[in-house]
């Protein structure tokens, strides 16, 4: 037996757990719900403990090392335990949860397989450390999730997926960090079966200990959450700033105090006690979770590689349960200053704006000095139109749009209002059924009309021209902005008005239509210039009579933020060539990627393909199907990654009162990340 000599460890550096008494839980037990469970003991590793003979089968080299709870299994790269299941039982459930504890022996580089069972489910960790989980349903479709947390080597991690039939979840070390829509129930495709790690260069180096297969998405996971005390928000921290630490143990239910300590570098300590109202029972009234956090100052005289160290105690009355050191390592950034002519803005939606006052007194307190309001859906305009088909009135009130514009200027506040070109499929039944009707919807190859306008048909095109001129002409609003000029995937289009289109403008006769055109197709790479060129006459014919009615207004476009060839083919989305000829003022790439890196090398990336012609406002998710922003300092990362790569400001999407509290996020980067 080959042990590994690491203490179970609870930080990147260093975690030591002084107990005065040992926790209460331990590996897991199985129950009715378990369809495979692997404790990987010393006499046999590969044997299922859950009853239902799901015995491994290795291939590679793999030795027991000391797991989480007594032994794991450790993996070299192209160790692979294989369980076969001829009978399906681990496949095609209408439930799930497949959960792993796990440890990396050396930084994730690349991506790593950890549950594999291909087109059912994976947990898998990508080139940057991050933990991304797929579930598939019948016919192929697909749910991904990222979760927040990134991966540092010689640490225990607890992964979970679930899958409960309306909702996919992610959760790390018993907490949930997303949720998406999910399928209805897993694939029930024969397959070759669940594998752990895997051959070749997606294999896993490390440890895992304690995989389990339920038919049943499990909420909570008190081993996991028991294990880990306490993390940062961050890995990265600016400075001047400050460095949060989330303290959320679950204790036993007669712990009464919980403390923590934070101190980076030699900067003066922070010290925080849980208030009572931290503490919330659990569904097992042995326990009780506790959840407050604690931050220390970083001083600007910070910068590189420095160590945050933590310290947790439980205490029942004057006695001290247990207590946790912990040292995390976080790369601290010099702060970049503010620019003085930077847009700082926010997307946003009038339907609950009830106090066009309150609400931009409280954007520009913040420190934001733009907003960009959905204004018009489709063939559906949410003001006092007269030249659109459909409109609503926010909240009632006619006079809304103007209302929100002389507010937002009182307060210092740009306005722009942003038009949702081509979807319909938040309108009106009848009305989208009426454009179906006529002939103007998207249609699928198989000849299937869509909720989408198609850019292809002069009447769409007009509509939406109408609209937007209607509204540079009609209000005083200093931009306004194109969202959805697109299609809505690579599916669409295949309509008449496509064929005959594409026929004239490619010089050809499709007899074989929509063959001929769609993946695979001799005329598909013809067919996605003309499809792209669609949208672009749109962009250029509408842009045009907006000038020529207010050509101080700022003309900018919400845009997909992915590569851009991969944006021109899958949804005909060509903005390179759009801030080329001139058509835009302003481009706001909807860089909503949660995890930092990539959202950094999105921004860089973009900024050097418009190469000054034009302003870029990068667009920063607050909430989005990547993930969400939760504490200011991951918006004030984002905020400062924009200025260090040379985009002209930023675009939050969204801030609307009352789900959304702008002092929530902005307050707190007063004077920091915004004046």
């Amino acid at each position: 037996m080959d042990v590994t000599a690491c203490a179970i460890a609870w930080g990147v550096c260093a975690a030591l757990l002084f107990a005065a008494e040992p926790p209460p839980v331990g590996p897991y037990q199985p129950d009715e719900h378990t369809l495979l469970l692997y404790h990987f003991d010393a006499d046999a590793p590969l044997r299922d403990a859950s009853g239902a003979s799901h015995d491994g089968q290795l291939t590679g080299k793999a030795v027991t090392a000391e797991g989480m709870f007594a032994t794991g299994l450790k993996f070299a790269r192209n160790t692979v335990v294989r369980v076969p299941d001829p009978e399906g039982r681990l496949r095609g459930m209408k439930q799930l949860t497949a959960e792993v504890w796990f440890r990396t022996t050396s930084p994730v580089a690349r991506r790593q397989r950890v549950i594999k069972y291909w087109n059912h489910y994976l947990i898998t960790l990508w080139e940057n450390g991050g933990i991304r989980v797929h579930v598939y349903g019948p016919n192929g479709t697909v749910v991904k999730y990222n979760a927040r947390t990134s991966v540092q080597p010689n640490v225990w991690y607890h992964v979970a997926l679930t899958s409960d039939g309306r909702r996919t979840s992610v959760y790390v070390n018993g907490r949930r960090e997303g949720t998406y829509k999910s399928v209805a129930q897993i694939s029930n495709a024969a397959d070759s079966g669940l594998e752990l790690g895997s051959a070749g260069d997606d294999g896993f180096e490390g440890v895992l200990d304690e995989v389990r297969i339920s038919d049943i998405a499990r909420k909570e996971f008190l081993a996991a959450r028991m294990n880990r005390w306490l993390e940062l928000t961050t890995d990265t921290v600016l400075s001047p700033g400050f460095v949060r630490a989330l303290v959320s143990p679950v204790v036993e239910a007669d712990v009464d105090e919980v403390e923590a300590t934070v101190q980076i570098g030699q900067a003066k300590e922070a010290q925080g006690t849980a208030p009572q109202e931290a503490f919330k029972p659990l569904a097992d009234k042995r326990f009780k979770e506790c959840n407050f956090s604690v931050l220390a100052n970083v001083p600007q005289s910070l910068s590189g590689r420095q160590s945050v160290r933590c310290r947790v105690a439980l205490r029942r009355g004057e006695q001290v349960v247990r207590t946790s050191e912990t040292t995390w390592p976080v790369q601290v950034r010099p702060r970049q200053p503010i620019p003085k002519n930077e847009f700082r803005g926010t997307w946003t939606h009038p339907e609950r704006m009830s106090d066009p006052e309150d609400y931009f007194r409280r954007l520009a307190g913040g420190g934001f000095n733009a907003a960009v309001m959905r204004i018009m859906r489709g063939p559906t305009a949410v003001y006092d139109s007269r030249v659109m088909p459909d409109v609503r009135h926010p909240l009632d009130d006619k006079d809304h749009l103007r209302k929100c514009v002389a507010a937002a200027h009182r307060n210092g506040i740009k306005l722009h209002v942003y038009v949702n070109c081509f979807p319909i499929f938040k309108d009106p039944p009848e009305l989208a059924e009426r454009f179906r009707r006529q002939g103007r919807t998207c249609v699928t190859a198989d000849g299937k009309p869509t909720e989408w306008l198609c850019p292809s048909v002069p009447e769409n095109v007009e509509l939406v021209k109408r609209g937007m001129t209607e509204l540079v002409r009609e209000f005083d609003v200093d931009g306004i902005q194109y969202d959805f000029i697109r299609y809505a995937n690579s599916s669409v289009c295949y309509c008449p008005h496509c064929r005959q289109g594409f026929e004239a403008e490619a010089g050809v006769k499709v007899e074989n239509f929509p063959a001929d055109v769609i993946e695979g197709g001799k005329y598909r790479e013809a067919f996605l210039k003309y499809r792209a060129g669609r949208v672009t006459a749109a962009v250029e014919e509408i842009s045009a009579a907006i000038r020529a009615i207010k050509p101080d207004v700022v003309i900018s476009a919400a845009v997909f933020s992915g590569p851009e060839e991969d944006v021109y083919r899958s949804v005909g989305q060509d903005w390179p060539t759009w801030v080329e000829r001139g058509y835009l003022d302003a481009l706001m790439p909807m860089a909503y990627q949660y995890d930092l890196g990539v959202y950094e090398q999105t921004v860089e990336r973009i900024v050097k393909r418009v190469h000054g012609r034009i302003p870029v406002y990068a667009g920063i998710g607050l909430r989005s199907s990547s993930g969400v922003i939760r504490y200011p300092e991951e918006l004030d990362l984002k905020i400062d990654a924009t200025r260090r790569l040379g985009a002209a400001g930023f675009c939050t999407f969204c801030i609307t009162p009352p789900t959304d509290i702008p002092e929530k996020i902005l307050a707190p980067l007063s004077n920091l990340a915004l004046p």
